[in-house]
């Protein structure tokens, strides 16, 4: 077994000691008769088993890839073939809304992405 093949192994091993199934709702950007831009929701992707993983109070502020300065409240972790995009969301049974604001470059044993939190849940 290689190395990518071990690293794969020990993140579904860690994904599965506390998963979440999740159903990511993607969101396509377009313009606004306004000039501005407004997203609209698309069609649900199917359940996939994440693990949800909790930033620390430490965690400084991150520049993602839309040039917006955000805190990160989370990495999303996948096993390879997870499908998320950004601007994907979810809300728990609460209704506290997450939202996928970047993905982190592929490492080819797993798929990770940083999460803000809206609303209080």
């Amino acid at each position: 077994m290689n190395e990518i093949e071990v690293q794969k192994q020990l993140t579904k091993w860690f994904i599965d000691s506390d998963p979440s199934m999740i159903t990511l709702i993607p969101r396509v950007k377009s313009r606004a008769n306004s000039g501005g831009s407004v997203f609209t929701d698309q069609p649900p992707r199917p359940a996939q088993k994440f693990k949800l993983i909790t930033m620390t109070d430490s965690t400084r502020p991150t520049v993602t890839s839309d040039g917006v300065e955000r805190l990160i409240d989370f990495t999303l972790l996948g096993e390879v073939g997870m499908v998320v995009a950004v601007h994907d969301y979810w809300r728990d049974p609460d209704g506290t809304r997450y939202e996928v604001v970047e993905l982190v470059p592929s490492n080819l044993y797993e798929v990770k992405a940083l999460v803000t939190k809206h609303g209080s849940g």
